[in-house]
């Protein structure tokens, strides 16, 4: 069985720097983070979230943005090799109109 841990100080960094650093997300104060999930806001608008989740299984961190309404209008992909995080693909979600 694979040992379950979460990503460092560094590689969380790196993460939200790729998406605009902590001047603009913070931890969100209204969620309560899980042990391989962590929920950040935007400073500007508390309801655009970032969600940085890690499956340790696979090595695999899953990022989503979410819209005000909760939507997801983006999710990224990045992967944890030699305990450096890249980033690999990107599904930007594209919205229907009625």
């Amino acid at each position: 069985m694979k040992r379950k841990y979460f990503l460092t100080q560094a590689q969380i960094r790196q993460i939200v720097k790729h998406y605009g650093g902590f001047y603009r997300y913070q931890y969100n104060p209204n969620v309560k983070n899980e042990y391989d999930r962590l929920y950040l806001c935007q400073k500007s608008n508390k309801y655009l979230w970032l969600c940085i989740f890690y499956n340790y299984k696979k090595d695999l961190i899953e990022v989503t943005l979410t819209n005000d309404t909760g939507l997801i209008i983006q999710r990224d992909n990045w992967i944890n090799k030699d305990n450096e995080v890249k980033y690999i693909t990107e599904y930007s979600v594209i919205q229907a109109t009625l």
